[in-house]
Order: structure tokens, then sequence, then C-alpha cells
């Protein structure tokens, strides 16, 4: 069968949470975690796009939100990811889709070409935190879906099995 993911989220340890919106990508650019920078995915080549904000470096479909409910959130923060994040874990799983982690996109990012003034910031620990706690982590729920096949027949002695005598059933 294949796998199912009910729920994932995100959970980050906000240092500064003065935000508006930031956004959640799936990576689409493959990248090393111990050589990529800024300005590079594996150290010498530069992202996709502009560096530093990486637009040919993402997805186009919006997996979640970073938004805390006052605009002033710190600590430990789960955001929850939507259906799509949800449908972009179980390709991870399956195999289906390279696992290239996620970007947050801030708003400021999405609108800085029409002269964005607010400052909207998304600070928090990296996987390099002193505290494992505070490090990013995703946590999802997963389970497996049968294959049920494509047949289904009149089961006359509600046993589960096709018979001899046990026709298809009709549309």
């Amino acid at each position: 069968g294949t796998r199912f993911v009910p729920d994932a989220s995100i959970t980050l340890n906000m240092t500064e949470g003065t935000q508006n919106f930031n956004y959640v990508y799936g990576m689409t650019q493959t990248w090393g975690e111990a050589t990529s920078t800024w300005n590079t995915y594996n150290g010498s080549t530069t992202w996709p796009g502009d560096a530093g904000v990486y637009p040919g470096s993402r997805g186009t479909t919006l997996l979640g939100y970073l938004r805390p409910t006052d605009n002033a959130v710190t600590g430990l923060t789960n955001y929850p990811l939507n259906a799509a994040g949800r449908r972009l874990i179980e390709q991870w799983i399956s195999g289906a889709a390279a696992n290239e982690g996620f970007l947050f996109w801030n708003e400021n990012d999405r609108c800085a070409s029409s002269g964005c003034t607010t400052d909207d910031w998304l600070i928090f620990d990296s996987s390099e935190a002193t505290t494992t706690t505070n490090r990013p982590k995703l946590t999802f729920t997963h389970c497996d879906v049968p294959d049920w096949g494509n047949e289904v027949w009149v089961d006359f002695d509600g046993d589960g099995i096709q018979d001899g005598g046990e026709p298809p059933a009709e549309d």
C-alpha cells in the first residue's frame, strides 16, 4: 500500500517573531547542509534565481504559513502544514520526490520589488542550535493505505473472498 500523512507540522524555536506572513514552500534545488551558504547551494554554485532569495530554488505550491497569532511570539512554536505539505511528505516517504527540505519565505521577499517598508522578521534557531530541543523539527503521523485492488463482487457469504458463484458487482 501507499503511505498517508493525516497530520504534519514544523516546530521552530522563535527568537524574534515580529512578522507579517511567512510562507512555507518545498525546496527544489539539491543542496548540501555542510556546504551551502546564503549565496551558493554547494559552496561554489549560485542558487537558481537571485542569491539569497531563492525564487528558482523553491516550489510554487504553498505548504503552510508561519504566522504567530500575536505577531510577537517567541519560544517553541508549532506550525501545521496544509494538505499540500502533507502530500509532499507522502512523496518523500514513497521516494516519488526528493526530500530537499523546506524554505520559509517572508512577506517582504514576496513584495520587495513593490517597496515594502515594514520590518517583518522571522528569526529562529537553526539545526546548529546548542540546545537540541531548540532545533527545527518536522513532526508527522503516517499510516499505510492498503491496496484493495480493483475487483468488486457480490460477496454472498460475507467472507471477503470471491468464491465460485459470486459474480462481479454491477456499476
